[in-house]
């Protein structure tokens, strides 16, 4: 998943046969926390560093939300974090996620949360978001708990992966 143009045309002009082959097989029971409503929040605001030393909060950016479990941790090390081209994801982990844009000032936010772990990861679009263009393709993610005692969390992103086009 990515929210780019370019990356998704790139990614598209790959067929199956170029994708690589999952380890982790998806397991159902590991899922279920995660498939009913709960009262839990995590919020954010996207802001990258860029070159000429500014800060810049990204509207209109990609956010995404996954639940952690052995099948989504193999995604985020392999796909978010290292770039490798897995094939498809299964349908029912596929509808365990979710998707956010951010806001003008790159603000997100996701609702209705069961407690448990879960991946957050952003997608900066050099050529969608800033003005001045100052930094390649790159991911951003943390690993949120909530907990019964913690139901909104404030989640900060981290540099996990960067190309140059």
């Amino acid at each position: 998943m990515s929210a780019c143009s370019k990356q998704e045309d790139d990614v598209r002009s790959f067929n199956d046969s170029a994708r690589v082959k999952r380890v982790v097989k998806f397991d159902l029971k590991q899922y279920r926390p995660y498939m009913k409503k709960g009262k839990a929040k995590i919020t954010g605001r996207f802001c990258i560093p860029l070159k000429n030393g500014r800060t810049e909060c990204l509207s209109g950016q990609a956010v995404l939300l996954n639940p952690v479990t052995d099948y989504s941790t193999e995604w985020f090390e392999r796909y978010w974090k290292n770039g490798e081209l897995l094939e498809s994801p299964h349908d029912e982990a596929a509808r365990r996620s979710k998707l956010v844009q951010t806001n003008k000032k790159g603000d997100f936010s996701f609702s209705s949360l069961p407690v448990g772990e879960y991946y957050v990861g952003a997608v900066a679009c050099p050529y969608a978001g800033s003005q001045d263009q100052f930094f390649n393709y790159q991911r951003w993610a943390a690993k949120v708990k909530i907990t019964e005692k913690e139901k909104t969390v404030k989640v900060v992103l981290e540099k996990v992966f960067e190309h140059d086009y």
